[in-house]
């Protein structure tokens, strides 16, 4: 299953995970999922910093997902920050620093469901603002 995110915006909070729009997906209890999200964002300053991690309102008994955030300087180089994370609390991942310059963030995982809800891509944002932008992508498949 695919999802899109059609409709970027803003992180408003730097207190609690959003959701991000479009981003989640209906998981069954019992089911064991891949997963793959991939989004850019952009900080309103180069003091922005993202924070991203999964949530939702499904239960787990093991959720194991790597972040990846791909940063861009001013000098056009760039540099990967991977963060993993062995939870079912919706920790997120160290927040990253960048410029305000365009930034992708890569989640890779796997969760085993025990109760069904949602598996939802969540950031928010540390310091100054940062936005999402439009065309991101969430994939998610059942694998057990």
């Amino acid at each position: 299953m695919l999802q899109t995110l059609t409709n970027g915006g803003a992180l408003t909070t730097t207190t609690s995970f959003q959701d991000i729009p479009n981003l989640t997906f209906t998981v069954s209890a019992g089911g064991t999922y891949v997963f793959r999200a991939y989004y850019i964002y952009t900080g309103s300053t180069t003091a922005a910093q993202m924070q991203p991690t999964m949530g939702g309102t499904c239960t787990a008994t093991l959720v194991d997902y790597r972040c990846s955030i791909q940063t861009n300087s001013s000098s056009g180089g760039s540099s990967s920050q991977v963060h993993s994370i062995l939870s079912n609390t919706g920790t997120g991942a160290t927040a990253v620093t960048t410029a305000s310059a365009n930034c992708g963030v890569v989640i890779d995982g796997l969760i085993v469901v025990s109760a069904a809800g949602t598996l939802t891509v969540q950031a928010k944002h540390v310091g100054a603002a940062c936005n999402v932008l439009s065309g991101g992508r969430y994939l998610l498949e059942q694998v057990a």
